[in-house]
C-alpha cells in the first residue's frame, strides 16, 4: 500500500471539488480499490507494529472515516464524501506521513495538469 500516492489523490479529489467543483462521488469510486488495500492493511495485521492500544484506535478510526464514505457512496452525497477525505482521511493519512512529505505531496498535486 502506498499511502504517499493515496494522499496525493485523495489531496487532488478535495481541491478538484473545492476550486472546480468537479463530483466527488466518481473520483472516489475509483479510490475504493486503494482504500480496500487500506482496509486490509490496517484490519489484517498490525503493519506499523503500533502498541496495541494504538493499533486499536487506528482501526477503529479507520472504521469511522470508511462508514462515511460507504454513506456518502450510498447516498450520492458529495458534502459528506468531501468532508470525509479532507477532515478524516486525510488527517489519518498524514499520521504515516512526515510533515516535509506532505507539504511535497501537495506541491506535486498542485503543479501537476
Amino acid at each position: 500500500m502506498n499511502i504517499a500516492e493515496l494522499y496525493k489523490i485523495v489531496f487532488s479529489t478535495c481541491v478538484e471539488f473545492a476550486v472546480y467543483q468537479k463530483d466527488v462521488v466518481s473520483n472516489v469510486e475509483q479510490m475504493l480499490p486503494m482504500l480496500n488495500e487500506l482496509g486490509s492493511l490496517y484490519f489484517t495485521e498490525n503493519y506499523y507494529r503500533l502498541d496495541e492500544e494504538d493499533y486499536h484506535l487506528v482501526q477503529m478510526l479507520l472504521t469511522d472515516i470508511l462508514k462515511d464514505i460507504t454513506q456518502g457512496l450510498e447516498q450520492q452525497d458529495r458534502v459528506l464524501l468531501e468532508d470525509t477525505l479532507e477532515y478524516g482521511l486525510l488527517k489519518f493519512l498524514e499520521i504515516f506521513l512526515e510533515d516535509d512529505e506532505i507539504l511535497a505531496l501537495k506541491e506535486a498535486c498542485v503543479i501537476e495538469p
